[in-house]
């Protein structure tokens, strides 16, 4: 078979939207590793940055059509991975709480909430807060 002509991306996509679907995986093969590093430094989970980069060019081949070829294709594809990326950070950020409310049959749980607890940040921000308090409070007494 007759090794194929390398293709700049905006030609590459004209070809796959006049029928050539095939060629998609040449963009698949041409940005998934990078695509996968740009997802993993959002998620900062390797699985993860796997299975989303496999969503990401679903969708990408599923919006194909609605690419302008007057951007880079490059900065398109990297925007759909960010707002993926974004919307699984939030979906994972929210607590899960079932809605369906326990049968009869099954034995009464308690039911259990994310703990929200103090974020490290918060508890930095309260510790130094103390500290220049004390300080204060310790400069003041002093003289006295």
């Amino acid at each position: 078979m007759a090794e194929r002509e390398q293709l700049d991306d905006r030609a590459l996509v004209a070809r796959i939207l006049g029928g050539d679907r095939d060629r998609f995986t040449e963009l698949v093969r041409r940005y998934e590793k990078r695509l996968i590093n740009y997802v993993y430094r959002i998620t900062h989970r390797y699985e993860e940055a796997h299975d989303l980069a496999q969503d990401i060019f679903v969708k990408v081949y599923l919006a194909l059509d609605r690419y302008d070829s007057k951007y880079q294709f490059s900065t398109w594809l990297f925007r759909i991975a960010q707002n993926a990326a974004i919307d699984v950070l939030r979906k994972k950020s929210l607590p899960e709480v079932p809605l369906a409310r326990p049968s009869e049959e099954e034995p009464q749980k308690e039911r259990e909430f994310a703990d929200p607890g103090v974020s490290p940040y918060r508890a930095l921000k309260n510790k130094q807060a103390r500290n220049l308090l004390k300080d204060q409070l310790d400069a003041f007494i002093e003289p006295l």
